[in-house]
């Protein structure tokens, strides 16, 4: 395309001696005359007077074209730009255009019509392409060239009455689609081979499964017809030799060497028999009249022997063997020394086991409380890791409770062990969600310390609330009985601080002795750390009881914390 497009072909003075606006010779032109004080007229438009005839109206004759113009080239200092930014698109575009008013080409001095039609195209043709991507080559100039054939009234008197555009990829856009086309038609060929191998694999396993089916239909037939044969070493030789009748002399053979070897046996061990017995008799450890209730026949030649009958008097009778005992069941609280071992020494305290349960509010209300009690659980474990002896029958698990109750420690041996992580606060307190949750895990905890062969304690719960329970009186009750109704029922402690309503601990706990409040107008940390002292002493104190065998449950109350029963006496 050319450079440059002139609109206004010429200009010139007007001489004083003509008279009137001279026509233009072209029929493609048109006149424009511009007057002293810079007013336009297009020639033929206006009437003169005779004065302005005379005297000169007009100072400068312009000539402007208004045929059609028709321009073809390609976008290349403003390229197209697809959609990633990265690549362009090749455009080239056919305008046509024409002016539809002189005056205004020559009041704006529109020299070259270029600059305006291309000014107001390309924006807009490049606008519109960043919406397709460098694949989309075709979309792209379908939807240019339909918002194009509306045409255009531009305001320096030009129209725009053809507009089309040719939009394809330029040489790094077509190398890149060249480059995804490859890589697709690679996909599609590796698709179709693993296809193919998948089909190949599947064909092969079905033969198999047709000759592993064939091979078990035969072994079912042989075992239908080797059903009733019995499975000695007799009948392992029938089923030889049915399947491998050339082997009959062998097997012939080798049943008479077994009958004969049972036979030679057989009175081995009816000789021993007789020799043994004979013995006995003689020595008169037993009589003869005895053998039938032994299940044994009376040797050859014993019952000629004169029975001499064992002086045995009721106090030197052998003691009766015990009876096989079943698994130890649950000791019930009380002192260790009724179930002491049968030599009477002091119990084997290795085998005794104690379930320890602490059940620990994280509702939104205990969130001051939440370092506290992290450090009183690192406190305890620290305590028993440091006597490994006292925490040698101690089972300690840690359950929390809120909207549910979630198991932060499974029951296990307390020593060796890292302290749980008590989570955020948040939630209601649900009493009856930390009950519910515990008579959940006592029949499998102390089924599964039975089963290992341990005597279990009856286990042990220290409750701790910081606020009062969001549910029912009577739902969270129901659950306490059932927890107390329990095979396994546990000795519940219950020990409630902060905004806790009063009494709400007598309520919980088995005895009103284990009841405990938090002293009113105490800070938190001092009652967190009565609590930590009743867990650590109590916890503590059983771990001694069990290795002296004398585990009794000794509470005392901390400072930081108020016994319920003497609170509300």
């Amino acid at each position: 395309m050319t450079s440059t497009l002139p609109l206004i072909l010429g200009v010139e003075p007007v001489p004083r001696t003509q008279w009137g606006p001279v026509r233009a010779r072209n029929r493609n032109c048109a006149v424009v005359y511009a007057t002293a004080n810079g007013e336009l007229d297009l020639a033929g438009s206006v009437n003169l007077t005779w004065r302005d005839k005379i005297l000169g109206r007009y100072l400068t004759r312009y000539e402007v074209s208004v045929g059609d113009h028709r321009r073809t080239g390609r976008l290349v200092s403003s390229p197209l730009t697809c959609s990633d930014g990265s690549h362009r698109f090749d455009a080239t575009l056919d305008v046509g255009f024409r002016v539809h008013d002189p005056l205004e080409i020559v009041r704006r001095n529109v020299t070259d019509a270029l600059p305006v039609v291309y000014g107001l195209l390309v924006p807009q043709l490049r606008a519109e392409a960043r919406k397709f991507g460098i694949e989309e080559a075709a979309l792209a100039e379908e939807h240019l060239n339909r918002l194009l054939a509306r045409g255009a009234s531009l305001p320096e008197g030009i129209t725009i009455y053809h507009c089309t555009v040719v939009i394809e990829p330029d040489q790094a856009a077509r190398d890149h689609i060249a480059t995804l086309l490859a890589a697709r038609r690679q996909a599609t060929i590796a698709r179709g081979i693993h296809e193919a191998q998948v089909a190949a694999a599947r064909s092969e396993q079905a033969v198999l499964d047709v000759q592993q089916e064939g091979a078990l239909g035969r072994e079912a037939q042989r075992r239908a017809a080797l059903g009733n044969m019995s499975v000695d070493l007799e009948g392992v030789l029938k089923q030889h030799l049915i399947m491998h009748p050339e082997d009959t002399a062998t097997v012939a053979e080798l049943m008479v060497r077994t009958e004969a070897d049972r036979t030679s046996q057989s009175d081995l061990q009816a000789q021993r028999w007789d020799q043994m017995f004979r013995f006995l008799v003689e020595k008169d450890l037993i009589r003869s009249a005895d053998l039938p209730g032994l299940g044994r026949a009376i040797p050859a030649g014993l019952d000629a022997l004169g029975p001499r009958q064992l002086a045995m008097s009721t106090d030197q009778a052998a003691p009766a063997q015990p009876a096989p005992q079943s698994p130890a069941p649950v000791l019930w609280g009380g002192r260790a020394g009724q179930h002491e071992n049968p030599s009477g020494g002091a119990p084997d305290a290795a085998t005794r086991q104690l379930p320890v349960y602490l059940l620990i509010d994280t509702s939104a209300a205990a969130q001051p409380f939440v370092d506290g009690l992290n450090a009183t659980l690192r406190d305890l474990l620290s305590a028993l890791n440091a006597d490994l002896a006292v925490a040698e029958g101690i089972r300690l698990s840690v359950l929390a409770f809120s909207e549910r109750s979630q198991v932060l420690r499974p029951l296990s041996a307390a020593a060796q062990s890292p302290s749980p992580a008590i989570p955020a606060a948040s939630g209601p307190a649900r009493y009856g969600a930390a009950f519910d949750g515990l008579a959940d895990l006592l029949s499998s905890d102390v089924d599964a310390l039975k089963a290992s062969g341990h005597r279990v304690q009856r286990p042990i719960a220290l409750f701790l609330s910081t606020t009062g329970p969001s549910d029912e009186a009577a739902a969270w009750g129901g659950a306490r009985d059932r927890l107390a109704g329990h095979r396994y029922a546990p000795t519940v402690i219950a020990c409630c601080l902060g905004g806790t309503a009063p009494g709400a601990a007598r309520r919980i706990a088995d005895r009103p002795e284990l009841a405990f409040e938090g002293m009113p107008g105490v800070p938190v940390a001092d009652q967190v750390a009565g609590f930590a002292l009743l867990l650590r002493n109590t916890v503590l104190g059983l771990g001694r009881g069990l290795r002296s065998g004398r585990p009794d449950l000794v509470v005392e109350c901390p400072a930081g914390l108020l016994s319920a029963a003497a609170a509300h006496h």
